[in-house]
């Protein structure tokens, strides 16, 4: 870590601003902390590793204590990393006078996914694995440390044979629509019967037994054998999941069964009905545009399906999409698998990995009622999502690896607006690319920019990404932490306070679209009046006629009288409303 970095880095954890999911800060006067090794352990199971900060009291603020024997504590730092440890890690280690004092800078790398789990060999797998969590070290779970231990072979759960399950247990109309497609598409299956294309397909086993992913993507019902194999989706009233004021907490939510063709569409459906549309004027026409496009959403609930982890020990978790007045939230269980991490998504070119191979492949050719395949398993549906949100202007998508768990998420809102406009103007800068534009947008609402995260922005190549990162710093508008590819920029000091003091909202529509559709919700539970709905909103009355009239205005609600202040009128949903 170079000197500026290691200073901007103790500037912004003296300040609250740093990110203590990759940094720990240690007090080690003259030996090396009893729990060095916890947090070697934790950063290395990490997609990122993380770096370790000797001298440095985080109890006063991360003041700085210093290290008064460099070489003893930095050699004892390398021996116990690399004979105390298993697989044994090879820090970075440098020193740094700060204030007269010096201080030692361990920076632990990330280990290859064929070396996890990293753990304290005198305590075990067991007791000696850590993960990082947050600004802490916890131990390994028995499910996580399996699901690293995976990562080292091939999994083959979608290959084993569901039990219970016969061929009877198919779907016969995705039967015959998978059988009709592999015949049309390849000439080597046109001259099999049934059987034994199934059994090419690993849909069923060489003894005849229906496979688990042959089961999911193919069955009458999965869930009678496996029930906790489905998707739960939930919207919730509020970003931050507690109740309104009359208790409701959920505007809408399911539990969505069938095989991988049905989940998928009706998942799509549960989030279309509660999506927003804004009107676009298109020539002499007005076009309805929805909060997150179409196509990004399909290919991140497909990769749920598709990779999330089938072992038994996750038979019994759902993939869950949560949405939000702000987001949508898909999570499925298992971490990445393979050489692939989140840096790697966000740069929209992952290398091809998949968990479970078999089933990926049958999915070219299971189809939906729309006769659309369910994954390509072409690697390309990351790309083809960044596209979708790009061109809708929007963020791109927040990948998070927690090992038991993948989580994406979707930020709604347009990413640069009028007003980011209007800031970018002000602070007298002319000349950005659209990329450099959409990045200063993000970095505003205070987001950490990479290169990885800059291509998917701008949607170029990592020389232009570099270039335009570069040519924003030497603006002052962006400053730079880092380096390599660990380097990643954010909005320079003075550009963030003039953005904290004007209280910038996070992204998000008006917030009087999302009034509107809590007020919408609420009626699907019942006839309510209007006081009813001030009372589970904490608006007031006349607000609550504004959105009602609103409603009323699009043919979405009615009154059961004209007189709509008086305490007995109350108000439902139209007969004819629109079902989007």
């Amino acid at each position: 870590m170079q000197r500026a970095d290691l200073i901007d880095l103790l500037s912004r954890l003296q300040a609250g601003l740093g990110e203590m999911q990759l940094v720990e800060a240690k007090q080690a006067r003259t030996t090396m902390p009893d729990d060095l090794l916890e947090t070697a352990s934790a950063f290395s199971n990490t997609s990122d590793g993380g770096a370790i900060l000797l001298g440095i009291d985080e109890t006063t603020g991360f003041g700085v204590t210093g290290v008064e024997d460099v070489d003893r504590v930095s050699n004892r730092v390398a021996q116990a990393c690399r004979d105390d440890l298993e697989p044994p890690i090879a820090p970075a280690i440098s020193s740094e006078e700060v204030d007269g004092r010096r201080i030692v800078v361990v920076e632990v790398p990330a280990l290859p996914p064929g070396q996890k789990p990293c753990y304290i060999r005198s305590r075990g797998l067991t007791n000696g694995a850590f993960l990082r969590v947050g600004g802490s070290n916890r131990k390994l779970s028995g499910y996580e440390t399996a699901v690293l231990l995976a990562n080292r072979t091939q999994p083959r759960d979608d290959l084993a044979p569901a039990r219970g399950a016969t061929i009877e247990d198919l779907d016969p109309d995705l039967l015959s629509a998978l059988t009709t497609r592999i015949r049309a598409r390849r000439p080597t299956f046109r001259s099999v019967d049934d059987r034994t294309l199934l059994g090419r397909l690993n849909v069923l086993t060489s003894a005849g037994d229906v496979t688990l992913g042959g089961l999911l993507a193919l069955g009458r019902y999965p869930q009678q054998l496996y029930p906790q194999l489905d998707i739960t989706f939930a919207f919730y009233a509020r970003s931050d999941r507690e109740p309104m004021p009359d208790g409701t907490r959920f505007l809408d939510s399911a539990s969505i069964d069938g095989a991988m063709p049905a989940m998928l569409e009706e998942a799509l459906g549960h989030i279309r009905r509660n999506m927003r549309y804004r009107a676009v004027i298109q020539g002499s026409g007005r076009l309805d545009v929805p909060d997150y496009p179409e196509a990004a959403l399909r290919e991140a609930l497909a990769n749920a399906l598709m990779h999330r982890d089938y072992s038994e020990r996750a038979h019994g978790t759902q993939i869950r999409v949560e949405m939000f007045p702000d987001r949508i939230v898909i999570e499925s269980p298992g971490g990445l698998y393979g050489p692939v991490s989140p840096d790697a998504l966000q740069a929209g070119d992952p290398p091809s990995s998949s968990r479970n191979s078999a089933l990926a492949k049958l999915l070219e050719d299971v189809t939906g009622a729309d006769g659309q395949a369910i994954a390509e398993n072409r690697g390309s549906g990351i790309a083809t999502m960044q596209r979708a949100l790009r061109e809708a202007g929007l963020a791109p998508p927040e990948f998070d690896d927690q090992v038991r768990r993948f989580v994406v998420r979707f930020q709604n809102g347009t990413l640069v607006d009028e007003e980011t406009l209007a800031w970018i103007s002000s602070v007298g800068q002319a000349g950005l690319s659209q990329g450099q534009v959409a990045a200063l947008a993000l970095a505003r609402r205070g987001a950490v920019l990479t290169n990885a995260r800059y291509r998917a922005l701008a949607g170029c190549e990592p020389a232009t990404a570099t270039r335009e990162l570069g040519d924003l710093r030497n603006r002052r508008l962006l400053v730079r932490t880092g380096a390599g590819q660990r380097s990643s920029w954010r909005l320079a000091p003075d550009l963030m306070s003039e953005s904290r003091q004007s209280e910038l909202p996070l992204p998000g529509r008006l917030t009087a679209e999302i009034r509107r559709q809590q007020v919408r919700r609420l009626l699907e539970l019942g006839d309510r009046s209007t006081r009813e709905l001030a009372d589970a909103t904490g608006l007031g009355r006349q607000s609550i006629l504004n959105y009602l009239n609103d409603l009323r205005a699009a043919g979405l609600a009615e009154p059961t009288s004209d007189r709509l202040k008086s305490p007995a009128t109350r108000w439902r949903l139209s007969n004819h409303r629109a079902d989007t």
